[in-house]
């Protein structure tokens, strides 16, 4: 009876610590695994100015990668309402698409076209000379991701990974 008791106490104290170990490993990894928010100093200059506009979504990526060795900031834009997209296009001076040609632009909802831009901050003084970020638009979707760019390797990189997912793409 005596040893009863205590195989069962053995029993319950092995439960006891599996479970807390178990609680320590998934808050632990619910802690580095749960993204968190980047304070916003540390966000894009073009993140801060669109962050608080009505009628678009702002999101910034701190460390986004663009390949193995390479991880640039990213600022997804996306206007929820057509005035707001209105906005985004006069901002970063997309052209104006003819009627005509609009469909090719437009109808795909997979479909995206690079343009550079003149950046907004002062360069790092790394000596790189890269006066220009990168930005993706989505028509169709109504996005502009706007790539930090501080290197010439960095825009080789994202250009080379943006050409790489849409050959990857299924034709219509």
């Amino acid at each position: 009876m005596m040893s009863e008791n205590i195989a069962r106490e053995k029993r319950k104290h092995i439960a006891i610590c599996v479970v807390a170990c178990t609680a320590v490993v998934l808050v632990t990894a619910i802690c580095r695994l749960w993204p968190r928010p980047v304070p916003l100093e540390e966000c894009s200059e073009v993140y801060r100015q669109y962050c608080q506009m009505e009628g678009v979504r702002a999101t910034y990526l701190k460390d986004y990668p663009v390949n193995d060795t390479l991880t640039v900031g990213v600022t997804l834009l996306e206007a929820t309402t057509d005035s707001a997209w209105v906005v985004l296009q006069k901002d970063f001076k997309l052209p104006v698409i003819p009627k005509e040609y609009e469909e090719l632009f437009v109808g795909d909802s997979n479909r995206v076209s690079v343009k550079s831009f003149p950046k907004s901050v002062p360069l790092c003084s790394n000596g790189d000379t890269v006066k220009t970020d990168l930005i993706v638009i989505s028509r169709y979707r109504h996005t502009i991701c706007h790539f930090e760019i501080f290197s010439d390797d960095q825009e080789d990189a994202i250009l080379f990974r943006q050409i790489k997912d849409n050959t990857k793409r299924k034709p219509l």
